[in-house]
């Protein structure tokens, strides 16, 4: 967790906790931080508090992870589309939004294209390099017919869509000396979304 555990006196935290995960993949280092923050319409028990954390809808622990984290995703529901000012600190640091605010991210059986742009995922300068430009929101195959829907069935397992992004990064010498000693080539022969 990026967060420390740190409560208010109602035991409640004041910023929800932030996950960093580390992965290797290829030669990057990639660094991956989930967020779940509230969304910026919801409701507060205090007028002059819910102003102050709409200008800081990003916990302050973050600011360092932003500035010293070279192969950065940050992913999940920010709470508010990606042009809104609570995410200013995203752009100030050259962070890019691959899902534009007029791609919905949300889901429900009673609108299946969605209302709001919540979820994303926001790429730093030294991603960009890698990304493909390919990225979308899964819509898809998201209902179950054992799943409740009001007094109905036939729910969504969740009111957020997949994103997928795809990045191409250099393979290391290991996954490179592996791949020639099994004989693999990658054609024509894969289809195009097997990758």
């Amino acid at each position: 967790m990026l967060d420390s555990g740190v409560v208010n006196g109602n035991r409640n935290q004041p910023h929800p906790r932030l996950y960093l995960a580390r992965f290797l993949v290829g030669s990057s280092e990639l660094t991956l931080v989930n967020v779940h923050l509230p969304a910026t319409g919801e409701s507060n028990s205090n007028p002059r508090g819910a102003d102050e954390a709409r200008r800081q809808l990003l916990p302050p622990s973050i600011q360092e992870t932003l500035k010293g984290g070279k192969e950065l995703l940050l992913l999940g529901n920010f709470g508010c589309g990606p042009q809104s000012s609570e995410l200013d600190l995203l752009r100030k640091e050259k962070f890019c939004a691959l899902v534009p605010s007029t791609q919905f991210t949300n889901i429900s059986t009673r609108s299946p294209q969605g209302t709001r742009c919540l979820d994303n995922i926001w790429l730093s300068r030294s991603l960009k390099k890698i990304y493909s430009g390919h990225c979308m929101v899964v819509r898809e195959g998201l209902t179950n017919p054992w799943i409740p829907d009001n007094w109905s069935w036939g729910g969504v397992a969740s009111d957020h869509c997949p994103i997928v992004a795809e990045l191409f990064v250099d393979p290391s010498f290991k996954e490179l000396s592996r791949t020639s000693v099994a004989g693999v080539e990658r054609g024509d022969d894969f289809p195009k979304h097997e990758r």
